[in-house]
């Protein structure tokens, strides 16, 4: 399955040089209390009003096994495009991933 990952100009440059890194994310926001460490990926390129904090897209194709295994999933089910939070070390494995040309 493609899933994609927005971002800026400067994190492209060292994900595409050194793969991507955990970033923490309090699952507060989401509902949840706990901390993980992971990269955001979707099922869909998503935009800024959904969120997102850049502007460059990237794509990388894995297993839905994989994005399965960590997706979120709201509590109250309202679901607009699907969403996983997937530890580096294990989405590095399908990589590098391609920048999604706007055009």
């Amino acid at each position: 399955m493609k899933v994609f990952h927005v971002t800026n100009l400067t994190a492209v440059q060292k994900i595409l040089e050194m793969g991507f890194t955990n970033n923490g994310c309090s699952w507060l926001s989401h509902g949840l209390e706990e901390m993980l460490e992971g990269v955001w990926f979707s099922d869909r390129p998503l935009d800024q009003s959904e969120g997102t904090k850049g502007n460059i897209v990237l794509c990388i194709d894995i297993p839905e096994s994989l994005f399965s295994k960590y997706e979120w999933v709201p509590e109250d089910g309202e679901v607009f495009y699907r969403e996983s939070f997937i530890p580096a070390k294990e989405i590095n494995r399908y990589g590098p991933p391609v920048i999604l040309d706007n055009e």
